[in-house]
């Protein structure tokens, strides 16, 4: 199954999603991923019953890794924010998905199943 990045237009921004890596599970992972591999500063961790959160820093700039049942895993700007930094938030965003992507695939292969 081929990991990819999705980028999807909202009247909130984009939202940078993974497409096969859809579930609640693969929120965890990719949580665990970017708290272990990538330097940012966890500043909320939101959890509910249909959606979960979490608040980063990095930089000075804020994003989001945010899990919701019809949408799954996405990596976002926060709702209310200076819209004058989007496009290096943006490339920041998607810096950070394709780093998340090239750690799976490289665990993957350290994986054997019996």
């Amino acid at each position: 199954m081929k990991i990819e990045i999705i980028e999807s237009k909202f009247h909130s921004g984009i939202h940078i999603c993974f497409k096969n890596l859809d579930y609640i599970d693969d929120y965890d992972v990719i949580a665990n991923i970017i708290d272990n591999y990538v330097v940012v500063k966890l500043i909320e961790n939101i959890g509910g019953v249909w959606s979960r959160y979490r608040t980063y820093e990095y930089e000075n700039f804020i994003f989001q890794l945010m899990y919701h049942e019809d949408m799954g895993n996405c990596l976002r700007l926060p709702l209310k924010r200076d819209h004058l930094y989007d496009k290096k938030g943006y490339e920041l965003l998607r810096n950070i998905a394709q780093q998340i992507i090239n750690i799976i695939n490289t665990k993957k292969k350290w994986i054997i199943f019996i």
